[in-house]
Order: structure tokens, then C-alpha cells, then sequence
């Protein structure tokens, strides 16, 4: 007999769990005190109250926000997330097409909070092959971290085959280990990030190939957005017409405000405001060496960083323009404000009209290595050691005579040199 009571306990136990693993998205009235809340939400979508998300109980509400989400799905609507905080111990998932054309969207991105506590990232967009999840917009909420298993925790939004999305008026904060990443895009064409809110964070925004995987990044524009307290504001690789323009990038200990490791063709930066008080001595903006970073424009940023070894650094890039762009600080003993051609080569390249804020920097403000067809026009400081000779290049309007310091004048053309 108690045999047959301990099969039939272990049994019914199973049922249980079984029911546990397989639950079944049920809408339910909701509470007279959230009752407030879903009519606000009346016209704008699926309040994921009415899934059973419970605002401060700290219990988790990712299954309640999964229902709303696969509702929004067949009903073509908005998720709504009203006022208040709930918790997420799962990866919200929209992995295929039947999830595209829709939003998640809260009341405002400082009321209306989800806090991540596990699951790698809080919301998963296409499924990195075949499926993909396009026309996807989040706006108006906040998504911090508050980990129970930090090292299961990869990042906020993951964007991994998925094309014409839309992040808007977002905050995105506390991903502070050095790994986690605030938004990441891997195979993803046509994507826009705006007005959003990257505070406390190892990576903005990260939009790079992996390893041995073949995929595609194309046509992600970062604008109006604030970054603040990350060790790197924008991180690239294999990534084509991306634009990283009016956006404050700002941390105590910043490695990069924008880093492209290899194979960035067509990248602009431009307008931006990069700041810390005590940079890890990497450049702070940071091309690296490979022959296919193509047609690369830095333009009218101002970069307030000290302790650097230089502003911007270009180790290998075919078509280069650096313009405009006005350095206030002093880089480190040996350090440049713009250091070019230290990988492969540099090739094709303009730098005009930059201006160092800092006095008394009698050396100049370049170091130059490697390079070819080259103008250099306007600038307001000269050029620091100069080894490599330049062909085909020429130097107008410079401001100082230690610019043609070390240059063969036979394949240089010099005009009007104070």
C-alpha cells in the first residue's frame, strides 16, 4: 500500500510539473486596483496586466509579458507596459516573422520599469538563421538590471535577424559588468536608435559579426541618444552604413566611445559629445587595422577626454575624412591627437580644420605613419613626428611650419605655409 502511494504521489507530481512547464496564457480581468492602469491603456494595445503581471511584488512576470506579447502577435496590437515595476527571470522571445509589425511600449521610460534578473537577454528579436522578426519598435520604458544569476545576464536587447526596427525613447541601465550590452545587432539591416538613455553599462550599443559566423550589418543610425557611464559607447565589426551622430558618450573610465575593430565601410561619426575625467589611455575613437574599413567620415565631434593616448586613432582604412573635430584636452607624454596609418596603411585620406583647445603643445598634434594620397588643410596645430614620407599628398593653408617637418617637398605641394 505504500508503495502504490509513493508511485501515485510521484505520479501525480509529474502532472504537476508538467503543468508548471506548459502553461497555458489565460487573459483575466484585471484587479479593481490596477483597473485604473488598463484604461489608460485603452487605444494604445495589450496591457500586460491583463496576463496577471503584478506592479511591485517582486515575483516574476515574464510569463504574463510573453502572453501579451503572442497576443499582440495575432491581434496585430501594441504591449503596453503601464506604470509600475515588474520583473523579468526569462528571455522574452519574438523570433520569427509572425512577430513583426508590432511594439512594446510603456507609459514613460521612467515610471513604466522591467527589471532583468535572469534569462541571457531580456528580449530576443529573430532567431540568428533562418526566422526573422522585422518591424519591431520599443519605446517609453525602462530596462535595468537587477540580477539573481549575473552571469547568465548577456545584455537588454538582442537584435539577431531582424530588419526595420525601432528603438525610441528608451533608458536602458545597470548592465555594468564589462561583457553585458545594452542593445547588440547581429544580422540586422535598417535599424534606428533615438532619443534613448544608456547609463551604468559595459556597452552601449554593440553591432559586430561574431566569429565564424556568416551574417550581415547594415544601416543602424545611433542618434540624439545619452550614454553615460560606459566603458565603451559603440562597439563594431563587420558592419556597413552605420551612423553614430548627436549622441552624448560619457564614463568615468571609457576604453572607447566608439571602437571598430575591423571591416567598418561606410561609418560616420559625427556632431557627438565624448567626455570622461579619466580614460583608461585608449583612443577614444579607435579604427582598427584591416584593408576593408572603406569610406570612414569623423566630423565635428568635440572630445573633452583626458588621460588618452590620443583622440582618434586610425590604424588601416581606405577613404578617410577627419574634419572639424576639436580636441580639448592634452593627450598623454608620447601621445597624439590623431594618430594615422599604425596598421596596414591609410589611404585616400583628408584631415582638415581640426583644432586643439589645449595650449602650449609646441610638437604639434598628429603622428603619422604608413600612409598615402593624403591632404591635410587648415589645421590649427602641426604634425608630430612625421617618419613615413606621404605620396601624392599636398598641405594647404597650414598654421604651422612644423607640419612639413620630415616631408619630401619634391612629391608635396605646399601653399601658403605662414
Amino acid at each position: 500500500m505504500k508503495k502504490l502511494i509513493i508511485i501515485l504521489s510521484i505520479f501525480f507530481m509529474g502532472i504537476g510539473n508538467s503543468f508548471a512547464n506548459h502553461k497555458i496564457c489565460k487573459e483575466s480581468p484585471p484587479s479593481l486596483k490596477d483597473q485604473q492602469n488598463v484604461d489608460d491603456a485603452i487605444g494604445l494595445g495589450i496591457n500586460i496586466l491583463r496576463f496577471g503581471a503584478i506592479s511591485g511584488d517582486t515575483l516574476d512576470d515574464s510569463f504574463a509579458i510573453q502572453c501579451a506579447v503572442d497576443a499582440a502577435r495575432t491581434q496585430g496590437k501594441t504591449v503596453f507596459i503601464p506604470i509600475g515595476t515588474f520583473y523579468l527571470d526569462n528571455t522574452i522571445n519574438l523570433i520569427d516573422t509572425s512577430y513583426s509589425q508590432m511594439s512594446i511600449a510603456g507609459a514613460n521610460k521612467t515610471e513604466s520599469i522591467l527589471v532583468h534578473r535572469n534569462g541571457d537577454y531580456a528580449f530576443k528579436m529573430g532567431d540568428g538563421s533562418t526566422n526573422s522578426a522585422s518591424f519591431i519598435n520599443f519605446s517609453n520604458f525602462r530596462l535595468q538590471y537587477g540580477a539573481l544569476l549575473p552571469a547568465d545576464v548577456l545584455g537588454g536587447l538582442h537584435f539577431n535577424r531582424s530588419t526595420r526596427g525601432y528603438v525610441d525613447y528608451l533608458s536602458i541601465s545597470n548592465y555594468n559588468d564589462p561583457t553585458h550590452v545594452g542593445i547588440k545587432y547581429q544580422n540586422t539591416w535598417v535599424h534606428t536608435i533615438s532619443k534613448t538613455l544608456f547609463n551604468d553599462l559595459g556597452i552601449g550599443v554593440q553591432a559586430r559579426v561574431e566569429s565564424g559566423q556568416s551574417e550581415s550589418i547594415f544601416a543602424i543610425t545611433i542618434t540624439n541618444s545619452n550614454m553615460e557611464g560606459v566603458a565603451v559607447g559603440v562597439d563594431l565589426r563587420d558592419s556597413a552604413s552605420v551612423s553614430v551622430v548627436e549622441n552624448t558618450i560619457e564614463g568615468p573610465d571609457m576604453v572607447n566611445a566608439v571602437n571598430c575593430e575591423s571591416n567598418c565601410n561606410a561609418l560616420t561619426i559625427s556632431r557627438n559629445y565624448f567626455e570622461a575625467s579619466a580614460a583608461s589611455g585608449s583612443p577614444v575613437i579607435f579604427i582598427g587595422d584591416s584593408s576593408r574599413n572603406q569610406g570612414i567620415v569623423i566630423d565635428s565631434n568635440l572630445i573633452d577626454i583626458a588621460n588618452t593616448d590620443s583622440m582618434i586613432e586610425v590604424r588601416a582604412a581606405m577613404g578617410l575624412s577627419i574634419r572639424g573635430n576639436f580636441m580639448n584636452k592634452e593627450p598623454n607624454a608620447g601621445g597624439a591627437f590623431i594618430k594615422i596609418g599604425t596598421g596596414i596603411a591609410v589611404r585616400y585620406f583628408t584631415i582638415t580644420n581640426n583644432f586643439s583647445g589645449e595650449a602650449g603643445i609646441p610638437s604639434g598634434a598628429a603622428d603619422f605613419a604608413n600612409f598615402d594620397y593624403v591632404q591635410f588643410i587648415n589645421q590649427a596645430t602641426g604634425v608630430k613626428d612625421v617618419n613615413t614620407v606621404p605620396r601624392i599628398g599636398f598641405f594647404l593653408d597650414n598654421k604651422s611650419k612644423d607640419m612639413l617637418m620630415g616631408v619630401d617637398t619634391q612629391v608635396v605641394q605646399m601653399v601658403d605655409i605662414p
